[in-house]
């Protein structure tokens, strides 16, 4: 099985570069890259886990899903910069727990979200400076 995780976390870092990458946008990534790592993950942390962990893990990964499809709608669709910045904190401790979450069920599963982590970082630096600029 660690061979398999091994091979597996070379082929998911490649593409979780392509899904976080800024200069990548959303109709130069394919969809099918993004959906596929959302498999991965849940198949991962299903096969690997049972019960409440289980449950516990699913459920903050489909909560801080929700929680990152709203920040666009509040950045993008509402113009409210600051709000947006301070739910950008909230998705970044979100990921973080996920992260630790998944760390106690597969290593890979945590690994793999290190990008998603970084990226959000750097987007609540962008979203902070871009309310700055029109305060």
């Amino acid at each position: 099985m660690y061979e398999l995780e091994f091979y597996l976390l070379v082929l998911i870092r490649v593409t979780c570069f392509i899904f976080v990458a800024p200069f990548f946008s959303m109709t130069n990534t394919p969809a099918r890259v993004k959906i596929t790592v959302g498999v991965f993950l849940s198949y991962l942390i299903y096969e690997n886990s049972s019960g409440e962990q289980r449950r516990q893990a699913l459920l903050l990964y489909g909560v801080q899903l929700i929680v990152n499809l709203l920040w666009s709608v509040f950045f993008f669709v509402f113009d409210w910069y600051l709000f947006s910045f301070f739910w950008l904190i909230a998705l970044w401790v979100l990921i973080f727990r996920m992260i630790k979450e998944f760390y106690d069920i597969s290593k890979i599963a945590a690994y793999i979200n290190i990008p998603y982590l970084i990226w959000v970082t750097f987007a609540g630096y962008l979203n902070l400076g871009i309310w700055w600029l029109n305060r």
